[in-house]
């Protein structure tokens, strides 16, 4: 009987092998099953999406899709993503669509309606891996699945961000679910949604989309020698929906737009980012990450790994492995190297981890009965407690620094400007461009001395590391504001000379930091 044949009789008789997995269920098992299902349904809610209409940006990244989407939504060009008034194709844009549709169904811009792809692809995730789990390993499996990839601190505080990582990660993770269906079920519609997913995933971050389905694939086929699989990833319908899908963009943007800047991003991305970088990551940094993003689960491989390992011989298991190995070790010799770059694979490291968990749960029921059924629950939910404490209800208090300055300083600008142009000096303010509602264009020091050799009227946005270079130019110091982004960083405001006179009669406290050279 061949492994195809095997994975046949996991559809045909699942019931079968869920009661052998799972072993006897007492009726103390199943209460706690439900509790603990309540428990993680109520979390996967509250973590994903409580709070994130109460707190601003967070990061830098965050700040760059939020500005992409505000600007797209306001200059109506769907095709051609912007940033602070000017192209901008670091990433297709899917993303970007997606936010857009919440915004126009809303009627907001607000941080909240712009994080949802974020928070509905991870709970979408989560939905979708414990029926799949439950579908062709077992209940208890999928939702202790679940419960370890809600939490994951990673992965549920980039899901309550404006984070492609996420987004990608959904659609990469079900192309590749879809897939298997396709070699399970025997029906050629999985196959050719799991092509469309993925390109939509290509739409959504590009064709590193690829690095997560194509070799996890390839190498599960090898080790099932299970022909179906390359006959699947042969097919001419599939592919032709991929490059329909993900591939249309791409060509738009690299023929249809004059000068377009995506050759310079692929060249960035593919050739510096991957195999050039200056200073490389080593190679074990994804080890790192996902130790801590998955702690203290993962430590449960270390428990008897034997037996887990030899989980191994089964087509669903070993499916679920190289989903998760082979992208991992492929993205590991890459120079540049993120955590959120893991995303991904997330859900199948949380499969894998599940599986095992559920051999020790049984393991340990079987010895202490209902004691251990209690405890279990009580350190799921202590966990998911402080996950809330920690990525819920701390960061509007301890992150206070990264955003409290932004709206007062963007505020400033606003009661200032009148018609006169505001810059920014040498760096992008993507942060307070979100919260300024317009492009801020940055200045190097050639175009800022043309400037003020021209006489022109203009405010200037400043970092206190800029303040030497600013300072003794004929700029009015208008007002410094601190914390800016970081604890020990100021954001200044200068004006030229006209703000000067203006400044002295209605802000005494303002100062002349230098007359005009």
């Amino acid at each position: 009987m061949g492994q195809t044949d095997i994975g046949r009789m996991d559809i045909v008789r699942p019931d079968v092998l869920k009661i052998e997995e799972m072993g006897p269920v007492t009726d103390s098992k199943a209460q706690n099953h439900k509790v603990l299902g309540l428990i993680v349904v109520a979390s996967a809610l509250l973590l994903f999406f409580w709070g994130i209409w109460s707190i601003p940006l967070l990061s830098h990244n965050e700040a760059r899709r939020l500005v992409v989407v505000r600007e797209m939504l306001a200059n109506h060009q769907w095709l051609t993503p912007m940033k602070n008034g000017l192209l901008y194709f670091e990433k297709p844009p899917l993303f970007y669509w997606v936010g857009n549709f919440f915004s126009l169904l809303s009627g907001s811009t607000a941080e909240w309606v712009l994080r949802l792809p974020s928070a509905l692809a991870a709970l979408f995730t989560t939905g979708f891996l414990y029926q799949r789990v439950s579908s062709y390993i077992g209940r208890q499996q999928a939702l202790f699945s679940v419960l370890i990839l809600i939490s994951s601190h990673f992965y549920v505080m980039n899901a309550r961000r404006a984070e492609i990582n996420v987004f990608f990660g959904m659609l990469c993770f079900s192309a590749l679910l879809l897939y298997f269906d396709y070699l399970q079920r025997e029906k050629q519609r999985y196959l050719f949604l799991s092509f469309t997913v993925l390109g939509l995933a290509a739409l959504a971050k590009g064709p590193v989309a690829l690095v997560f389905f194509l070799p996890p694939l390839l190498i599960y086929g090898i080790l099932q020698r299970d022909w179906k699989v390359f006959r699947g990833l042969v097919h001419p319908l599939g592919w032709s929906l991929f490059a329909l899908v993900g591939g249309s963009w791409f060509v738009y943007a690299l023929y249809g737009v004059p000068d377009s800047p995506l050759h310079a991003v692929i060249q960035k991305d593919i050739v510096v980012n991957a195999y050039e970088d200056a200073t490389p990551d080593p190679f074990y940094a994804y080890i790192v990450y996902l130790l801590g993003a998955f702690a203290p689960w993962i430590l449960i491989l270390f428990y008897q790994p034997k037996r887990w390992l030899k989980r191994l011989s089964s087509a669903r298991e070993r499916f679920m492995l190289c989903a998760f190995g082979v992208p991992f070790i492929v993205m590991s010799c890459f120079a540049a190297k993120h955590g959120k770059y893991m995303l991904p694979v997330y859900p199948f490291l949380a499969i894998v981890l599940g599986c095992v968990v559920s051999d020790v749960y049984d393991d340990f029921g079987q010895r202490w009965g209902k004691s251990f059924h209690t405890f279990f629950i009580r350190l799921a939910g202590g966990l998911l407690a402080i996950l809330f404490a920690v990525l819920v209800l701390a960061p509007p208090h301890t992150q206070k620094h990264r955003f409290e300055a932004l709206k007062p300083f963007a505020e400033k600008i606003r009661s200032l400007q009148g018609t006169d142009p505001v810059f920014s000096y040498r760096r992008e303010q993507i942060q307070l461009i979100y919260y300024f509602g317009s492009p801020i264009p940055v200045l190097d020091n050639g175009q800022f001395k043309r400037k003020l050799e021209l006489g022109q009227s203009f405010l200037l946005v400043a970092e206190e590391a800029d303040r030497s270079a600013v300072e003794g130019r004929g700029l009015c110091l208008l007002e410094e504001f601190a914390p800016y982004l970081k604890k020990k960083r100021k954001g200044l405001l200068y004006g030229t000379s006209n703000y000067c006179q203006i400044s002295k009669g209605k802000d005494p406290g303002m100062r002349r930091v230098a007359a005009l050279q």
